[in-house]
C-alpha cells in the first residue's frame, strides 16, 4: 500500500514518560469533574432563581393582554391549543397528583404564579 505513511515514533528527547502521561490524564480528568460540578452548581441556582420568580410573581393586566395577543396570533395561525406556561410539577403542593387525575380541589393545590393566574381566571 503505497499510500500509507509509515510510523515515526518522536525522537527520545520529545517521548513522553508513563509517568508524565498519567499525571496529564489525571489533570484532565479533575478539570472535567470541575467543569461538571461547576455546570450543575449553576443549573442548581437556575433551578432556585426560576422557583423564587415563580412563586413570588403574580398575574398581571400585562399578562392578560400577553395571553390575548397570544390567542389572537394562535386563532389567526390556524391552532386550537395555546400553552400559556408550564411548570414543574413539583410547584404543586402535592406534586401535580390532583391535577393529573383531575381530582375535585385540583386548584388547592396551585402555588405562586399558577395560583395567581388561577385567580384571575376566575374572576
Amino acid at each position: 500500500m503505497s499510500g500509507e505513511k509509515k510510523y515515526h515514533p518522536p525522537p527520545p528527547e520529545k517521548r513522553a514518560d508513563a509517568r508524565s502521561l498519567h499525571q496529564h490524564a489525571l489533570e484532565v480528568l479533575k478539570e472535567k469533574a470541575l467543569e461538571k460540578k461547576r455546570k450543575k452548581l449553576l443549573a442548581e441556582e437556575e433551578r432556585r432563581h426560576a422557583y423564587f420568580e415563580f412563586m413570588n410573581r403574580k398575574f398581571t393586566d400585562k399578562d392578560l393582554e400577553d395571553i390575548e395577543e397570544r390567542t389572537g396570533n394562535a386563532v389567526h395561525a390556524g391552532e386550537f391549543e395555546l400553552e400559556l406556561f408550564r411548570f414543574p410539577a413539583w410547584y404543586l403542593t402535592d406534586h401535580g397528583r390532583a391535577v393529573n387525575n383531575e381530582e375535585r380541589g385540583w386548584p388547592d393545590t396551585l402555588t405562586g404564579y399558577a395560583a395567581s393566574f388561577y385567580e384571575a381566571y376566575k374572576e
